[in-house]
């Protein structure tokens, strides 16, 4: 009876097992089954995840649009202007010819008979020099503003002449000398005087030789008198 009892547990115990095995098998068969599908989803997930979106290429850039082009219309080049006629001069009349009446001769006066004229004795010469008969002619004031400007040229002449002794430099003597003389139109001198009173002998013989190197004097004008009288001071100085 006892025998009996442990085979039915036996059995009973094996069945059970066996039961159990079934269901762990099954059941371990669907969480295997679960989990790759989890797992394949997971996978497919992330795949899904991990792809990036294709770059959108970007849109073509717009073509310029052409702008029309203007046509440059060239003015046309000025004709050249033809030249106005000018209009031709009129004709000016003819001055009649005038009848012209002759001068009518003037009487003359009558000519006073000229002066008897003195005989000269033959031989004897005249008491005047034949340059001094000759008047000057023309205004007076002119005269005297060519024989002033003369004397300031004969004056400067003869200072170019002057020489000072060696004598009256080394003693230092100086003094004016007045020195007169008649000058002649072609320039020749008379009547020579030197005055030496005023100062000392030697420069008055300085002087007259001064004089007698600057000859011959220029010309006298032909407005001023000749012979023409010359009186100045010659100065005689050391600065």
């Amino acid at each position: 009876m006892i025998q009996r009892d442990t085979g039915i547990w036996g059995v009973a115990l094996t069945a059970s097992l066996l039961l159990h095995g079934g269901l762990l098998l099954q059941k371990s068969t669907l969480i295997s089954a679960t989990q790759g599908r989890e797992a394949v989803q997971a996978g497919a997930t992330r795949l899904t995840f991990r792809t990036q979106p294709r770059p959108v290429p970007p849109p073509p850039a717009a073509e310029p649009v052409p702008q029309p082009v203007r046509e440059v219309r060239k003015s046309p080049p000025p004709q050249p202007q033809s030249p106005k006629p000018q209009p031709k001069p009129k004709p000016r009349p003819k001055p009649e010819p005038v009848a012209k009446s002759k001068p009518r001769p003037v009487p003359r006066p009558a000519e006073p008979p000229p002066p008897p004229q003195k005989s000269v004795a033959a031989g004897k010469p005249t008491g005047v020099p034949v340059a001094a008969a000759v008047q000057p002619q023309g205004d007076s004031a002119l005269v005297e503003q060519a024989r002033q400007t003369y004397l300031g040229l004969l004056i400067a002449h003869i200072e170019q002449h002057k020489h000072y002794p060696n004598a009256a430099r080394r003693r230092r003597l100086g003094g004016v000398v007045e020195v007169s003389f008649n000058l002649h139109r072609g320039g020749s001198i008379e009547a020579l005087r030197v005055n030496g009173q005023a100062s000392h002998p030697i420069l008055a013989q300085a002087a007259e030789q001064t004089v007698k190197n600057a000859l011959p004097m220029p010309a006298v004008p032909a407005e001023v008198e000749s012979p023409m009288p010359i009186r100045f001071g010659m100065e005689f100085s050391l600065r």
